[in-house]
């Protein structure tokens, strides 16, 4: 809903801003996206293929600059280590004749 908001606030100002300081306003809007780049790239962090354990630990454990972590998620006594690799357990029932 963000994102909608911002583009439609986009739309609206940018042709009164193109009319009032003509081309200068491509800079300026050059400046705001690279603004947001360093902004996502420096304090959001990756969460693709994060357990919510993880993420909560990332969150609450991780320096705010991201860059400069080293954050590894810790293991958890909780979970089965043969669940968390992707192995499958195949229990055989017994056919009674």
């Amino acid at each position: 809903m963000a994102s909608f908001a911002f583009n439609t606030m986009i739309g609206q100002v940018t042709p009164i801003a193109i009319n009032a300081i003509g081309w200068r306003f491509y800079i300026i809007f050059v400046v705001c996206n690279i603004t947001s780049a360093f902004f996502f790239c420096a304090f959001l962090p990756e969460t693709k293929g994060l357990n919510l354990e993880d993420m909560d630990d990332l969150f609450y454990n991780s320096p705010t600059f991201i860059p400069a972590s080293h954050w590894k998620p810790t293991e958890h006594a909780d979970i089965d280590p043969d669940v968390k690799q992707g192995v499958e357990h195949v229990e055989y029932a017994s056919a009674k004749l």
